[in-house]
């Protein structure tokens, strides 16, 4: 089976999908330049968990523990697109 080397930031990518799903705004909305995410991201800064996705609800926070999977900073850490699937 072919495996990309980009396959896992594919994950990432989906989360932040999913994460705009939920808020119906982009991920890092707050931030005004494309630069200033860039370096949020870089620096390990990640969105916060949207209000929508409540504490108090077990799928929630199920959801909320794979997103934060996908964005893990070593990339070889996250899920593959292929896991997320499964």
């Amino acid at each position: 089976m072919y495996r990309s080397k980009y396959q896992h930031a594919h994950g990432y990518q989906h989360q932040l999908t999913v994460l705009q799903a939920f808020t119906r705004q982009p991920p890092f909305a707050e931030v005004r330049n494309e630069f200033q995410v860039m370096i949020q991201i870089k620096s390990g800064i990640r969105p916060n968990r949207p209000e929508a996705l409540s504490v108090d609800c077990s799928a929630c926070n199920i959801l909320w523990s794979i997103v934060n999977q996908c964005w893990d900073s070593d990339p070889q850490l996250r899920p593959t697109a292929n896991l997320l699937g499964d």
